[in-house]
């Protein structure tokens, strides 16, 4: 019996050698694969300038004290004067990318026009619905009118 249970010792031993060499290997293979595509994504950002990206969280010195910066809205800044520039009281202080917001307002003009068209269109629909009662009043009473001709007629 104790013959046996060594046999099966040895098996499960050979058996979690083997596993830990295949997850070495694996783990292996795994990261010379992604230290591989590290280096393509690192050559291919190497051709292309990166584009910064800049929060703008900052002060204003000036002659009465100091004065914190709050931007209102989001986007990417398109012009600043030079640092430490003298600027005049008004003067522009950053200038940020407006494509969005113009493309916003002009998605808005669309949308407006449509619902003034929308509406004009609605306000028509009392005076058709008047237009076409009108029309079938007349045809009634023409049918009527055919009605009584042919009645009119066919009694002669």
């Amino acid at each position: 019996m104790t013959e046996r249970w060594r046999f099966r010792f040895w098996i499960l031993a050979v058996l979690l050698l083997a596993t830990g060499f295949i997850v070495t290997a694996w783990s292996l293979c795994f990261r010379v694969s992604a230290a591989a595509t590290q280096n393509k994504q690192s050559e291919s950002q190497a051709a292309e300038p990166p584009t910064p990206d800049v929060v703008c969280l900052g002060v204003v010195d000036y002659e009465d004290g100091v004065l914190s910066l709050h931007i209102g809205v989001p986007g990417r800044v398109v012009e600043v004067p030079a640092e430490n520039a003298v600027v005049r009281s008004g003067a522009v202080l950053l200038r940020i990318d407006d494509e969005s917001a113009r493309a916003s307002v002009r998605e808005a003009e669309a949308s407006l026009d449509a619902a003034e068209a929308s509406y004009v269109e609605t306000q028509k629909k009392p005076r058709q619905h008047e237009l076409l009662l009108s029309q079938q009043r007349d045809a009634v009473a023409a049918a009527r009118h055919e009605l009584a001709a042919a009645a009119a007629g066919g009694s002669t």
